[in-house]
């Protein structure tokens, strides 16, 4: 159940984002700090991929904000757990 939660949190975020702007975008994947990402929840993997520019992360440090690295696009993903952020 929580990970349905979390992927249509995902899902949300990808939707609104769909609009964002190219400069927008740009402020997220400025950074140059790509790397990879593995976020888990009740001792459950909920995601694992890889991560362009920052990752944003909340102040109880819960829920992460990042740019997905997709093989066709970007996507401005959210993802609520104990994430692992790993740093190219």
């Amino acid at each position: 159940m929580k990970s349905r939660v979390i992927l249509g949190l995902g899902l949300a975020a990808a939707l609104v984002c769909a609009g964002c702007s190219k400069a927008s975008m740009a402020d997220w994947t400025s950074s140059n700090q790509n790397g990879g990402i593995i976020c888990y929840s009740g001792g459950e993997t909920v995601y694992k991929g890889n991560h362009i520019g920052r990752v944003n992360i909340s102040g109880d440090g819960r829920i992460h904000t990042f740019v997905a690295a997709t093989p066709r696009k970007e996507i401005l993903t959210v993802v609520t757990g104990d994430c692992v952020v790993r740093y190219e």
